[in-house]
């Protein structure tokens, strides 16, 4: 019963933001009693259905990239899912409903713009990386693809995908990508996502290659790789 009533709260969220985001409502405060009714009744943290509705958002998972995933147009739409999460930002402080919400809640809402910002990130880093030829772009494909199987072992909704479509298309699943190594954040308990994780593994890539390789040119290119991935993480 809890669950349905989850479910329900969250769809409440999600058709007040759509009439919200289509110019159909008179504005904001509209909505100010109905979702104060949903924070009341909902739960905190990574319980409240604003935060749900906000990673249901992000991890819509496309039926198809036009072009193919190796497509520079992937950029485009995953830019828009981070504009629309903006806008969602953006109406939940309009309607004065942001600022009440408990202090977990409102950090998780955060770190999904921040993780969908940083996928943003890492597909320009990986278009730049094929549009140069450099030698890094195969490490960096390696490692989301490793990221993305990752993922890809916690449900069978991913069946038939590729690793790498995954790992765009699921910001905030990602969260939950290394359970199986019980890595999780000391405040929320909540498994570090797959950011972190694709971090990790270039690093560690990074290093391997940096051994192996002598031209300085190119390990000063894997490095700088390494240090925009981070700056993007942690932007």
């Amino acid at each position: 019963v809890e669950r349905c009533a989850g479910q329900e709260q969250e769809a409440d969220v999600r058709l007040a933001f759509e009439k919200y985001s289509s110019g159909a409502s008179t504005g904001p405060n509209e909505f100010y009693q109905l979702l104060n009714d949903v924070r009341i009744c909902g739960g905190n943290g990574a319980e409240s259905p604003f935060v749900a509705y906000s990673g249901s958002m992000l991890d819509t998972m496309a039926k198809h990239y036009p072009g193919g995933l190796a497509a520079a147009d992937v950029v485009t739409q995953l830019s828009e899912k981070l504009r629309r999460h903006e806008m969602y930002l953006a109406f939940l402080q309009e309607a004065q409903c942001l600022v009440q919400m408990d202090s977990l809640a409102v950090r998780l809402l955060l770190e999904h713009g921040e993780q969908m910002a940083a996928i943003v990130r890492i597909r320009e880093l990986d278009n730049a990386a094929r549009d140069e030829n450099r030698e890094a772009a195969g490490p960096l494909h390696a490692a989301i693809e490793e990221a993305g199987r990752m993922l890809m072992q916690h449900s069978s909704l991913f069946q038939g995908r590729a690793p790498a479509e995954v790992f765009y298309s699921r910001p905030v699943a990602a969260r939950h990508a290394q359970e199986a190594d019980e890595r999780t954040d000391e405040e929320t308990g909540l498994a570090q996502g797959a950011i972190l994780c694709l971090l990790t593994v270039v690093q560690r890539m990074v290093r391997e290659e940096m051994q192996r390789l002598e031209s300085d040119g190119v390990a000063e290119e894997l490095t700088a790789l390494t240090n925009d991935l981070g700056d993007a993480v942690m932007q």
